[in-house]
């Protein structure tokens, strides 16, 4: 598979899943975190972290590295932000900053 020119491994239903399962993990313990300090936590900024830890698992298993060069770094800060973008445009859209 490619993707600007870079060869991507091909996604699995297990990559897919053991990033969702990472991401959710992290989400629950922030979400901890915020209740031990008697405070909460936003859906919004929850669904932000969210899909923030999984695009970082997910796409190191597609094989967008870092160390790989500057399309590497465009493509993976490009869907990062392209995303946060996206369900922060949505939530004001639907009056729920």
């Amino acid at each position: 598979m490619q993707l600007l020119g870079m060869e991507l491994e091909r996604p699995t239903w297990r990559g897919v899943v053991g990033s969702a399962l990472y991401a959710l993990a992290i989400v629950a313990l922030i979400t901890l975190g915020y209740r031990a300090f008697d405070s909460h936590i936003e859906p919004v900024a929850a669904l932000t972290f969210f899909f923030a830890f999984f695009w970082g698992a997910w796409s190191a298993t597609l094989g967008i590295r870092f160390a790989n060069g500057r399309r590497h770094k465009a493509v993976f800060f490009g869907i990062l932000l392209g995303g946060i973008l996206l369900i922060t445009g949505v939530a004001f859209a639907l009056g729920k900053p």
